[in-house]
């Protein structure tokens, strides 16, 4: 493993010392019996059925290839593949997106879909993005030995590969601006809301966090079940769409961070 220049190794120790002070708050409120964070109220809202039917398409056909490769493998996609990839979650985010913004039958703050206290709603992004870091490394470095470049993220390889400008943006807006975006928009908005409809939050929230998880393929499923019960956990609570979109673009774009600068390094 190449030796992290200083600045990264500063920005790990601030993250590190970040999550342990925002889990100590957390372990305070818990021991005073109260939560973690405190609840927006209200029921959930009843759900339109365009974007749940579309979700459920697309996961129910993301976990077929899931169940037929549980480990990622193959080639990484090529740079064409990227911008279908970009056209393909567009389309996503409008169909789960419009309907929910344009019914009448439902107000879309009910949804999550409002700026108000937009520097509170912020700060929860950042306190959540905090909270993933610890578990996440802890998982991480747990999977370690079942890490190979064959089974490494596709656009971390591709990036690996073809070092361009051209590329890079390109992965940056697919990985740290549309992907949050849109599996924020149909796990966390659609998906979790439809199933606390159905079941108790907690196991609505738990299953989502499975299925999130797993979409991801061995081995990065096993690090990313905590940041989605983190990503559900905050969504319950706060039922701000911008917090855990927020969450997830920060968790993304520090991660591809990290992986571009030590790349770099080799």
């Amino acid at each position: 493993m190449p030796e992290l220049p200083l600045f990264l190794k500063w920005f790990a120790g601030v993250l590190g010392v970040g999550s342990v002070f925002v889990w100590a708050m957390a372990g305070i409120r818990l021991r005073h019996r109260l939560p973690i964070l405190e609840p927006a109220g209200g029921r959930p809202p009843d759900m339109h059925w365009l974007p749940l039917a579309l979700t459920l398409t697309w996961v129910g056909l993301n976990l077929l290839t899931v169940f037929s490769a549980p480990v990622r493998a193959g080639d990484p996609p090529a740079r064409h593949d990227i911008l279908e990839m970009v056209q393909i979650q567009l389309v996503l985010l409008a169909g789960c997106g419009l309907p929910l913004l344009l019914q009448k039958t439902v107000p879309a703050r009910e949804y999550g879909f409002h700026l108000q206290d937009p520097g509170g709603q912020a700060s929860d992004g950042a306190l959540g993005f905090l909270a993933s870091v610890i578990p996440v490394v802890l998982f991480w470095l747990a999977t370690v030995p079942w890490r190979t470049d064959e089974n490494q993220h596709g656009l971390l390889r591709l990036l690996s590969e073809d070092r361009s400008i051209e590329t890079l943006l390109l992965v940056v807006l697919l990985a740290a601006v549309l992907a949050p975006l849109v599996e924020e928009l149909m796990y966390r908005v659609v998906l979790q809301t439809a199933l606390e409809k159905l079941a108790h939050p907690r196991e609505a929230m738990l299953v989502v966090a499975v299925i999130f998880s797993a979409m991801h393929q061995l081995p990065d499923a096993i690090p990313l079940f905590p940041l989605a019960l983190i990503l559900g956990y905050v969504y319950q609570q706060r039922r701000s769409y911008l917090t855990v979109v927020l969450i997830h673009m920060l968790f993304n774009g520090t991660n591809l961070l990290f992986m571009i600068l030590t790349q770099e390094l080799n």
